[in-house]
């Protein structure tokens, strides 16, 4: 299955988890495109042409994003915005139905806390209900959200390591019912 890893991080260069991330993609065989770092933050430069082709190679589209405000960063909203666009992603001519898309966020506080029941009182599926909104509406597989929590400044490098092979395990097809979510 050939996987496009679309990567969100307007920080990239001092993300450990995200490089990891990144670095295990791209050794299981995924392509990985970095909107930052091939458009900036300049959301009026991305080749949505370019995009939709490298789009339109995958089975699989991975969105990978450290949650941010509660939400995608920025470039990978707009990406959402300009690259699934009518003719494309949804209405007559659409060319990606059937495609799997999968979610892979990251996430300061610990999974606990992403519930009715923790500090921040909605779940991770609540949160993310937009993706899964635009999933279904362009005729995408959603896949479970693959979720890292937990990843804050100074948590030891076997953390970061451990959360790498998950995905590398997700992207094999390989992660376990339960693995989905730490």
């Amino acid at each position: 299955m050939k996987t496009l890893v679309v990567l969100s991080h307007p920080n990239f260069a001092a993300s450990r988890l995200n490089k990891a991330l990144a670095n295990a993609a791209k050794s299981a065989g995924a392509e990985v495109r970095h909107l930052e770092g091939l458009y900036g933050t300049d959301a009026l430069k991305i080749d949505v042409a370019a995009e939709q082709e490298a789009f339109l190679r995958a089975d699989r589209i991975v969105f990978l994003f450290p949650m941010m405000g509660f939400n995608v960063p920025s470039m990978l909203k707009a990406y959402i915005d300009y690259v699934l666009s009518r003719g494309f992603a949804y209405g007559e001519g659409a060319k990606i139905a059937g495609k799997q898309l999968q979610i892979a966020v990251s996430a300061g506080g610990g999974l606990g806390e992403y519930s009715k029941h923790g500090a921040i009182k909605f779940s991770l599926n609540e949160i993310l209900l937009p993706l899964q909104c635009c999933a279904d509406f362009c005729e995408l597989v959603y896949g479970r959200i693959f979720a890292s929590c937990g990843v804050e400044p100074g948590v030891p490098d076997s953390a970061i390591e451990a959360h790498a092979a998950r995905f590398t395990k997700l992207l094999n097809d390989e992660l376990e019912e339960h693995e989905y979510q730490i």
